[in-house]
């Protein structure tokens, strides 16, 4: 089952919170088995990708959740904090746990 599953790719349209300024930039987020990447908005380029055994955890709020990363040159957890009405934000979450648990 999850061979069939494999080429799917869910993006979805976020604003990308930057934790240390506060700044905004509006991305579209890529979830698949292959992991997870942050495009530009018209997803043209590549800004970060991540493996998905680099997502140590998540949290969800309202409109917005943090994922949590961490690289083999990471200390520390670092946050991707993601915004956007709660209806898009739940649905990134659960596309996230999904491709985790494959």
């Amino acid at each position: 089952m999850a061979s069939s599953f494999k080429g799917v790719v869910e993006k979805f349209k976020v604003t990308l919170v930057n934790d240390e300024t506060g700044s905004t930039e509006r991305v579209t987020i890529q979830l698949s088995l292959d992991g997870l990447k942050v495009l530009n908005q018209d997803a043209s380029r590549t800004l970060r990708s991540y493996n998905l055994r680099n997502v140590a955890r998540w949290d969800l709020m309202d409109t917005s959740t943090v994922i949590w990363t961490k690289t083999d040159v990471d200390l520390e957890e670092r946050p991707l904090t993601l915004s956007s009405d709660p209806t898009t934000i739940r649905n990134v979450v659960d596309t996230l746990a999904t491709c985790c648990l494959q």
